[in-house]
């Protein structure tokens, strides 16, 4: 008997044990007997188990729209919030349910506010027309991208602002002419705007006329693009130079190509200094490095001691890791350590030794909303990074103070065990799959890009299936995180082999560029510009040579971490 009522005791205890946390018990309990009177009780207290039964009976048919609708914008508005990147976490599906619930329950601001939020989609645009009208219908649907519908419902003569430059971002540039016309006569603005489209509806010589009038960089920079298509090099390189940090970017460019090398290393280092605060916009932090760089090459090149010393100590980002230079960041002091850490942090545990994980990553990305103390979202993001959203972790983390511990969230060592792996496997230093692998994906196994490459390495189907053919195997899962890896370390070191045509210690930089474009189109870029360091300036796609520097700037980062 005594045993017997041990061994009810002990059930008990373990059937405990076994008890989700807090609100989820009844949570759990009101799911599976779909009560509904439950999940409203749930849904009218605040935290993330009240917007698990929000989203439940917002979903509901059974309920009216006057039922449904308050729970539809509370799933929406915490979507939009926590910028999850999670399957069923996406805000645009959460307001396009939204937003007729919340017209026909009579809630007119807030359905506006959800159609919004789904512009250009035309269902938005006749969502807004029916609940708005004059310069808010408008203004929403330009901010929106919504240009054919403002075009059609801007009645004749009416906000000309808004009108021209729909059309001209529609191409319809000869439509976008009288309107910029007559927004000129106002604000000297649509100079800018008409002149372009002159310009672009074959009326070059106008256009550049007219821009000459609107005396701002932005219209020096078209007129050199006018003047070089003219062939009028000098002109246009005089124009660059008073234009925007691209044009300067462009003069050098042309200086370069002329020979005249001590002038073009001198634009590009008043392009890598930094910028008085009241001018910081001018010279954008990617223009900067890359002109340094740019700057220490050339110094270089023509035995400019004074010159290469200011230039190097100009150099940033990767491109200071290509010429040799060590990472020194400028940590921020450790935040200030908690007396207790968030109670999300336990639930969340909880939750995940339960097989609950949405659920537990949900109470972290909910008490993050909640919090503005930068340790305590530190110690958030550190579990949901542990939970795997690392995408959306390293975002959050890199708008806190760059504290080693927040640089240890930024820069990650996800995958650990299979990158090392794979590393050692194929000759590789771990620290360069990972920078690799931050940059294409940020560690989220299923991020798919504008071109549908897939994967945490990012690979096209053809690519894929190449690999797959170097390893003699059917191809697998491109979402398959070890198999990405795997792939991803052995294609790696397959360009790195065929990158015979640099030096030695350029090698693995002519890699990274060929993982992303290509392993002929680096070689013949690089024969026929002379150098790999040429072919960074002088090539003629943007996204290789914003590629490189990201991913050596992640991996000094890991090395520096790690």
């Amino acid at each position: 008997m005594r045993w017997g009522l041990l061994l009810l005791v002990l059930l008990a205890l373990g059937c405990r044990g076994q008890q989700l946390p807090g609100a989820y018990q009844e949570l759990e309990r009101a799911l599976q007997q779909q009560d509904l009177l439950a999940l409203a009780s749930l849904a009218a207290d605040p935290g993330f188990a009240g917007l698990v039964a929000a989203r439940t009976l917002a979903a509901d048919p059974t309920l009216s729209a006057l039922e449904r609708a308050p729970h539809a914008l509370a799933w929406a508005r915490f979507l939009e919030q926590s910028r999850a990147f999670e399957p069923g976490f996406t805000p645009r599906t959460a307001w396009a349910q939204a937003a007729p619930l919340l017209e026909a329950a009579g809630m007119r601001t807030e359905a506006i506010e959800a159609y919004t939020r789904l512009l250009p989609a035309p269902e938005a645009v006749s969502g807004l027309r029916r609940l708005t009208s004059g310069d808010d219908l408008y203004h929403r649907l330009y901010a929106g991208k919504a240009y054919e519908a403002l075009v059609e419902v801007l009645p004749e003569g009416v906000r000309p602002d808004l009108r021209a430059p729909a059309l001209y971002r529609l191409g319809r540039y000869r439509e976008a002419i009288p309107a910029y016309r007559e927004w000129s006569k106002t604000d000297p603005k649509g100079l800018y705007g008409l002149g372009w489209s002159l310009y672009l509806s074959n009326q070059q010589a106008l256009g550049i006329q007219t821009l000459a009038r609107y005396d701002l960089r932005e219209s020096r920079f078209a007129q050199g693009a006018w003047l070089q298509s003219q062939g009028q090099i000098p002109q246009a390189i005089a124009a660059y130079r008073e234009s925007t940090p691209e044009g300067q970017w462009r003069a050098a460019g042309l200086l370069e190509q002329g020979g005249r090398l001590r002038e073009a290393l001198l634009v590009y280092l008043q392009l890598a200094r930094p910028q008085p605060a009241s001018d910081r916009s001018s010279s954008p932090a990617s223009f900067r490095d890359d002109a340094a760089y740019r700057a220490w090459v050339l110094a270089r090149q023509i035995g400019a001691g004074e010159l290469e010393r200011q230039a190097y100590t100009l150099l940033g980002g990767g491109l200071a890791v290509l010429a040799g230079k060590p990472l020194e960041p400028k940590l921020a002091p450790a935040l200030p350590p908690l007396a207790q850490e968030p109670s999300a942090i336990p639930i969340a545990r909880a939750l995940a030794q339960h097989g609950k994980t949405e659920w537990a990553r949900g109470e972290l990305r909910y008490a993050l909303l909640q919090t503005s103390d930068p340790s305590s979202q530190l110690a958030l993001l550190r579990e949901l990074q542990a939970l795997g959203a690392y995408r959306e972790t390293i975002r959050s983390a890199r708008e806190l103070p760059p504290s080693r511990a927040v640089l240890e969230v930024v820069y990650p060592r996800a995958y650990a065990e299979w990158v090392e792996k794979y590393a050692q496997a194929n000759g590789l230093e771990p620290s360069l799959l990972w920078g690799l692998m931050w940059q294409e994906s940020h560690f989220d196994p299923q991020a798919v890009s504008r071109t549908g490459a897939q994967g945490l390495l990012q690979f096209t189907r053809p690519t894929w299936e190449d690999v797959a053919r170097m390893l003699g195997e059917t191809s697998g899962d491109r979402f398959d995180p070890e198999t990405s890896i795997r792939y991803g370390a052995r294609y790696l070191r397959w360009l790195y082999d065929r990158c015979t045509f640099v030096d030695e210690a350029e090698r693995w930089p002519c890699a990274v560029l060929a993982y992303n474009g290509g392993i002929g189109y680096v070689r013949r870029g690089i024969e026929a510009s002379g150098s790999l360091k040429n072919f960074l300036r002088f090539q003629e796609r943007e996204e290789p040579r914003e590629f490189l520097p990201s991913v050596l700037e992640a991996y000094a980062y890991y090395h520096y971490l790690y």
